[in-house]
């Protein structure tokens, strides 16, 4: 824990390690420290990292994640060496954008079989850089940093392997899994009847990029909140109302990568007219298209306290 500088060449062309966390207090990574580690897939940055020098982590071509702290100043030229296959993204909690000399983070990937293995150049755009949300401006205008798709971390995908939902009484927030190769996720809510409610499209980066209602007008039409990324929350859903929902994951061309569809129900007291049995010594409230009723005795009553027949 006391160890604060990785020397150049410390660990050069290692093919035992897979694995590397770093020590707390860790300031600097040397030059080509941990180049030319073919077996290595993960590694745990220190939170006191401030600088990287060049060539640390070149040709490591099996990283699958890569985190960078929130002190980091510097990252030198060849740093870093991605295949964009096993590590689509990479994540910086810096605010202060960090230095990043050209080609410091190479984005590529590699084809061909062992021992004729050849590595194919890839767009930076290819690669998504999630950083705080306060400092987007900053590293959407820096000459290098500006290469990449720069997201918010609150965009990050969340790591699930199925759909989940979570209702609420109006709302529903739905989070999906990434799927390798999708260009775009369709999310689809219908009601029990078979009524589209909404169709919403979002991007490979769980950005909404569509939206559209094809359900008949109504009084109580669903308003959506800005997407967090492979999660959303839909409002605007009536309270105690069950609806289908289907999540179809589509490649470039359009053809389906993966589709699921599930059923959830929103919280709250059952519809009037969904209701078969009535507890007289209680009085209920009720929501029902936006509106509050009062079931009291057997009797059915408004929110200003009038009989409703």
């Amino acid at each position: 824990s006391t160890v604060m500088y990785i020397d150049d060449y410390a660990f050069y062309c290692n093919q035992v390690l897979t694995e590397i966390n770093l020590p707390r207090n860790i300031r600097v990574i040397g030059i080509v420290a941990f180049a030319m580690m073919e077996n290595l897939t993960t590694v745990h940055l220190s939170e006191e990292l401030i600088k990287i020098e060049s060539g640390a982590f070149y040709e490591c071509y099996n990283i699958k994640e890569l985190t960078f702290g929130s002190k980091i100043k510097s990252i030198g030229e060849s740093a870093f060496t991605l295949d964009i296959n096993k590590c689509k993204s990479i994540t910086c909690f810096a605010e202060q954008v960090p230095t990043l000399e050209k080609n410091a983070i190479r984005v590529g990937k590699i084809t061909g079989t062992i021992g004729d293995r050849k590595w194919e150049n890839m767009p930076s755009s290819a690669l998504t850089v999630y950083v705080p949300q306060a400092s987007i401006g900053d590293y959407v205008v820096d000459e290098n940093w500006s290469q990449f798709t720069i997201l918010p971390i609150s965009a990050e995908p969340v790591s699930v392997d199925e759909i989940i939902v979570t209702p609420s009484e109006t709302t529903a927030e739905v989070v999906w899994p990434v799927v390798s190769g999708a260009a775009t996720y369709e999310l689809v809510i219908k009601d029990k009847a078979g009524n589209v409610i909404c169709t919403l499209v979002f991007n490979a980066q769980g950005q909404l990029t569509q939206i559209a209602f094809n359900a008949p007008a109504r009084n109580n039409a669903p308003q959506q909140t800005q997407s967090a990324g492979f999660s959303f929350t839909v409002t605007g859903l009536e309270s105690g109302t069950s609806y289908d929902l289907t999540m179809t994951a589509k490649d470039g061309s359009g053809t389906t990568l993966q589709e699921n569809t599930m059923s959830f129900k929103t919280t709250g007291e059952q519809a009037i007219d969904e209701m078969s049995t009535v507890n007289s010594q209680l009085s209920t409230k009720i929501v029902r298209d936006g509106q509050l009723f009062i079931l009291r005795d057997g009797e059915l009553y408004n929110a200003q306290g009038a009989r409703v027949e």
